[in-house]
């Protein structure tokens, strides 16, 4: 997926020239792949597979390499990752969950302090509860960095499915109380949005379009055949 935010000031009429009323050109709402924040005139393609729309990714090969139309509006169907820090400086741990949403503020950390000397570095899981039982010396004092931590939770198949560590550095870790990742937000609800897919009688702005990043003059020309075999017409403007 070849996703690209929104670009700011951006309007309908920077990359629209203008339009026959009397043609055939019309809008229609299209579904656009999660994760997708795009601003008007981002030229798009559509995942055979699934029917969602995304921009348009020249190298996909699963049907979203195909220009397909144009998007009308604004549109956001993005998320936030639940997140969780611990710690500062080269102690800390950022703990993120791999799923977007609401689900991630259900996952939870504790570093424990074992209350005993000689105790090994452990982690387990439970129920998306994560726990950490942190490395002591012979005089029960913590000593488990933030770097052996992060191996550790990493080095756990179960919990990396669940979340990514970030880790500080090599300062020592510091016990805290299980505590929920928070902030995670479920894709947005607007990824439905206008896009105009057939083109008659449409006059467009190639070089005010919204391209992927990336894309090279032989695969923008490439789309520029494809929006016009859909009726498009364009020119450059002033």
């Amino acid at each position: 997926m070849a996703t690209i935010t929104q670009t700011a000031g951006k309007c309908v009429s920077d990359w629209l020239k203008g339009f026959d009323l009397n043609k055939a050109y019309s809008n229609k709402t299209v579904q656009l792949n999660q994760g997708e924040d795009l601003g008007t005139g981002t030229v798009l393609g559509m995942v055979t597979a699934t029917g969602l729309w995304e921009i348009l990714d020249p190298v996909a090969g699963d049907g979203s390499e195909n220009a397909a139309g144009i998007l009308w509006d604004d549109a956001n169907a993005t998320g936030v990752a639940a997140t969780l820090t611990s710690g500062v400086g080269t102690s800390q741990l950022v703990f993120t969950s791999n799923q977007i949403g609401l689900a991630g503020n259900e996952i939870s950390v504790a570093l424990v302090d074992p209350a005993g000397n000689s105790q090994a570095l452990a982690v387990s899981e439970s129920l998306n509860a994560i726990t950490v039982s942190l490395e002591t010396d012979g005089g029960g004092t913590i000593v488990s960095t933030a770097d052996e931590v992060k191996a550790a939770l990493d080095g756990d198949a179960t919990i990396a499915a669940l979340i990514s560590t970030t880790s500080g550095g090599t300062g020592v870790v510091v016990a805290d109380a299980q505590t929920n990742l928070t902030g995670g937000v479920d894709y947005a609800s607007d990824n439905d949005a206008s896009a105009i897919t057939n083109g008659i009688g449409v006059l467009l702005i190639e070089s005010e379009l919204v391209w992927p990043s990336g894309i090279s003059a032989v695969q923008q020309a490439a789309a520029v055949v494809q929006l016009e075999a859909l009726g498009f017409k364009f020119m450059e403007g002033i």
